[in-house]
């Protein structure tokens, strides 16, 4: 650590903080990383991943308001407490939709 070096905080005020905890929080927060080649990749990854998962899960969040917002009263007698019924298409495909209540 450089001599001129001079943390955010001045720790010499803090009386609860001793030797040993001061220079444990000086190598946690301020010492220079040399992050191995293999952890910065899983570090990428990592973040890559919890990106993907963010979109998902504002997309899944965006559909659900949608079908909650077109589901119609059911048109026919159905088993079970039926609250609603939507039908819906997608690549082709016909999908039909009840909510319970």
């Amino acid at each position: 650590m450089p001599r001129d070096y001079k943390p955010p905080i001045d720790l010499r005020l803090a009386p609860v903080i001793t030797d040993v905890t001061r220079n444990l929080y000086l190598w946690v927060f301020y010492r220079p990383v040399a992050i191995p080649f293999r952890w910065g990749w899983l570090n990428l990854l990592v973040r890559w991943v919890h990106v993907i998962a963010a979109i998902m899960w504002i997309g899944d969040s965006f559909l659900f308001m949608w079908l909650d917002s077109h589901i119609s009263p059911p048109t026919k007698q159905r088993e079970g407490e039926v609250a609603g019924e939507l039908w819906m298409t997608h690549s082709g495909a016909f999908y039909e939709v009840v909510k319970r209540k």
